[in-house]
């Protein structure tokens, strides 16, 4: 059986930011490989449209594999992709159609394919790739990542030498918060990694001030 996590997402305006998507494959329960990609910026670029992308993207993974025969079970946090794909909700077109359109095309290859909705929580490795990729594409441009959630300086964390900031919780993304460090920020973790030794950035024994 294969589990397929896909995510998307259109920073820091959508529809019209930067539109990424990322998705990560299980066989078995086994993590296989993933991907991620930017679509590109501007005009034409949403949410929806990466969310769908995302999908097409794996599917075509799983097709170069010859994998079209195994049980494919697609994971989303999307309820939209995941009521459309499942013939729930009806289609009225959008940024979005031609990347749907594709992945109708694309679910006809397969022998079983079913579609189901998880919250963010669930969700956070493919989450965490489409960020990455978004990330990747700011510091290649030599701009820093901005996100829905701005930061005013008043309420950014305090500099605490070689720690990690994530415990002040100073900016929030859904099951993410922003960490900082060396009073920039570095990356986008998942709430669970707050206070914790799974933190890249976590110093052991250090104490954090809440």
């Amino acid at each position: 059986m294969l589990a397929v996590y896909i995510d998307g997402l259109c920073e820091p305006v959508n529809p019209g930011g930067v539109a990424c998507w990322g998705f990560w494959v299980y066989r078995d329960g086994v993590k296989q490989f993933g991907g991620k990609g930017v679509i590109g910026e501007g005009a034409g670029m949403s949410n929806n449209l990466a969310e769908y992308t995302a999908l097409c993207k794996a599917l075509k993974e799983l097709i170069n594999h010859g994998w079209q025969n195994e049980e494919v079970i697609i994971r989303s946090d999307s309820k939209l992709l995941v009521n459309q794909m499942n013939g729930w909700w009806q289609v009225h077109g959008g940024l979005y159609y031609p990347a749907y359109a594709e992945a109708v095309r694309l679910v006809q290859f397969f022998r079983k394919i079913s579609f189901v909705w998880i919250p963010r929580e669930l969700n956070e490795e493919a989450d965490a790739l489409s960020r990455q990729a978004y990330e990747d594409y700011c510091r290649a441009k030599g701009v820093e990542p901005k996100y829905h959630t701005s930061l005013s300086r008043e309420n950014r964390p305090v500099e605490r030498k070689g720690t990690c900031m994530t415990c002040k919780w100073a900016v929030f993304s859904g099951p993410h918060i922003g960490c900082w460090r060396d009073g920039r920020f570095q990356r986008w973790l998942p709430k669970r990694f707050a206070m914790n030794s799974k933190c890249p950035h976590y110093t052991e024994g250090e104490k954090f001030d809440r």
